[in-house]
Parts: structure tokens; C-alpha cells; sequence
């Protein structure tokens, strides 16, 4: 029944059909209920026909012929007045509930070596340019669907001068103890890390996930790209400006794709 991906429609839409693309390595994949409870295997297959198998061909191949599998259990539902009356499965975060037949690398840093090209950015608060000092990156946008890709600290520095409402902490070296649900999802604990406190919410942002942590995980945004180093061993984090800037009240952000900038105003200040 094919799945979902964000922003597809019409003839591009993988609803209704017999694939669905990766989004940061994720796929939502839709299944049709059957009236027999039991076990069903789901078999996926990744023809690496895009444009990062394209370039990254030359050192892993094009991917063609990686399979898995994925086991679902199927249970009676209970209805009322023809409305699900029960939740739905949930599997715990991050569950490798699946068999991987590959040794192909989950995630590739968007700015590692043979990655697709990417797009140079400079970011303005209130006008003025954030610097980057050397060893920090440069901002970036790796391609359409991804925003610009950066170092939070720089930019949080210099929102707070302007007197954006918000506070933030980094760690660089380790996720902290008090921080064991994030440990606990983390293959390490030895991955930097940055804290913004803005909007009455604390937001988590760790090297290694796809996402950022909300109020200590009670919740959760999906971003378009992990979240990396500045480079190998760097304790300076970044990943996607618009995702974390998002939580920030009273600050607007513009990116102008055509002058390749990003413009952050602060409308709300301490």
C-alpha cells in the first residue's frame, strides 16, 4: 500500500503504490489489516537509485539488492461503533525489531567526505553576521528538503545578545547523568550535546539522532538531518537551524535560497 512521505503529492506520492523513500533513514510504510491475527513478515528491499546512492557509489555501491525484514504481530482490535477502541502497537525507541541484511552504515553525515554537495550559507541576527570561528564549520544546505545545517552555539550566542528569551548549556564531552533516558537511547554516552531552555520547554539536541528531545523526552521533533559533529572528535554540535531556532519565542527566521542566506530577527526580547 506503498507509505507516506512529507511534502509528495500527486504522480510523486508513495501513497498507494509499491515503494516509499527514506526520510533520514526512516520510512512510514503503510499496512493493510487482516482479519487473521497472527505474525506477518514485512519485506523491505532498497534499489539505491537516488541521487546519494548515485554519489556515494563510488565507495559503498549503489545499494541495490539491501533487504530486510520487519516482524509485526497482528492482534484482535477492539471497536466501538465502528471507531478503534483500544491504542495502537508502540515498539520502544529505537528498537532494532528488524532482521538488517547490510553492512551499509545507518546514517552518513551530511558533510563527510563523498556526500552530496552542498550549498555554503551565512546567517544574520538582527542584521548583523554570526562568525564562525575556524574549527566550526560553515553553515550549509545539503539539499532542497534539508534547512541550513550549522553550529547551534554561535547562533544561540548571538540570539541571546540580541535578547531572544532563552539559556543554553553544552556538553561537550558526554551526555550528563541526570540525563539517563537520554543515555539510555544513545549507543554512547560520550557524544556532546547542547540544552536550550526557551518557551517554558527544555530542548535536547545530541550528536547521533535524527531528532531533538522535548521537556526530557516526553516528546520529540523529527529533523531532516542528524544531528553531527563540526568534524571527527569535535565537541561543537549542529545540525538543522530552523528545527531547534523553531522552539525559540518571539524570534523569526527566513532563509533566502536565491542569496543563499538565513535572516533571524529577534521580535521579543528579555
Amino acid at each position: 500500500m506503498g507509505g507516506w512521505n512529507s511534502g509528495t503529492f500527486d504522480a510523486t506520492s508513495p501513497v498507494g503504490k509499491d515503494f516509499v523513500n527514506l526520510e533520514c533513514g526512516v520510512a512510514r510504510v503503510f499496512v493493510k489489516a487482516g482479519r487473521t491475527p497472527g505474525k506477518v513478515t514485512l519485506k523491505w528491499r532498497y534499489d539505491g537509485e537516488s541521487a546519494f546512492a548515485k554519489a556515494t557509489a563510488d565507495k559503498r555501491g549503489t545499494g541495490n539488492g539491501e533487504r530486510g525484514d520487519v516482524e509485526l504481530l497482528l492482534t484482535p482490535v477492539v471497536e466501538k461503533d465502528g471507531i478503534l477502541a483500544m491504542p495502537p502497537q508502540k515498539f520502544a525507541p529505537n528498537a532494532h525489531t528488524y532482521v538488517r541484511k547490510t553492512d551499509t552504515p545507518f546514517v552518513q553525515d551530511l558533510r563527510s567526505d563523498g556526500a552530496l554537495a552542498v550549498a555554503d550559507y551565512s546567517v544574520f541576527v538582527n542584521g548583523k553576521q554570526v562568525d564562525f570561528p575556524k574549527g566550526l564549520g560553515t553553515p550549509s544546505k545539503p539539499d532542497d528538503n534539508t534547512g541550513v545545517c550549522c553550529a547551534f552555539e554561535p547562533v544561540l550566542a548571538a540570539l541571546k545578545a540580541a535578547g531572544a528569551k532563552l539559556d543554553y548549556t553544552a556538553e561537550p564531552k558526554r551526555i550528563p547523568a541526570t540525563k539517563k533516558w537520554l543515555r539510555k537511547l544513545s549507543p554512547t554516552p560520550f557524544v556532546p550535546m547542547v540544552t536550550v531552555k526557551a518557551g517554558g520547554h527544555e530542548i535536547d539536541a545530541c550528536v547521533g539522532f535524527t531528532e531533538l528531545f522535548l521537556d526530557n523526552g516526553r516528546d520529540k521533533n523529527l529533523t531532516n538531518c542528524e544531528i553531527y559533529r563540526a568534524r571527527a572528535k569535535s565537541p561543537v554540535v549542529c545540525g538543522e537551524l530552523s528545527a531547534l531556532i523553531g522552539y525559540i519565542p518571539g524570534v523569526e527566521i527566513k532563509t533566502d535560497t536565491d542569496n543563499r542566506r538565513v535572516d533571524m530577527v529577534v521580535t521579543v526580547t528579555r
